[in-house]
């Protein structure tokens, strides 16, 4: 199971697939185009200050993240934290999605 709430926070049962975008709007609230040299990044951690996400997929020149089986077969049940970066060809860096819950759902099987 795959789902984002309304309110951003992610749920996924351990070891299943998950693809998802994500859209940016700028401070007009106009709809941002990602260029071929951005890089979007998504991060999951335990604890914000942890140094090494448990996961992080990083995506150039696009918005489409694909999160496999294996990168949360081995993650424990329960909440953690995520974002979602963007970092400019020419090194600006935006946060556009911050402190939201990623939460590994329990699997019978």
């Amino acid at each position: 199971m795959f789902a984002i709430l309304k309110n951003g926070d992610i749920q996924l049962t351990r070891g299943d697939t998950a693809r998802f975008t994500v859209s940016i709007t700028n401070d007009e609230k106009q709809p941002y185009t990602i260029q071929e040299d951005d890089v979007m990044t998504f991060a999951v951690k335990s604890e914000y200050t942890d140094t090494t996400p448990a996961i992080q997929k990083k995506v150039t020149g696009g918005n489409l993240f694909h999160i496999e089986p294996n990168d949360t077969k081995g993650l424990d049940f329960g909440k953690y934290k995520y974002d979602v970066q963007l970092t400019k060809a020419d090194g600006d860096n935006y946060t556009v999605v911050a402190d939201k819950i990623f939460t590994i759902m329990n699997e019978v099987g």
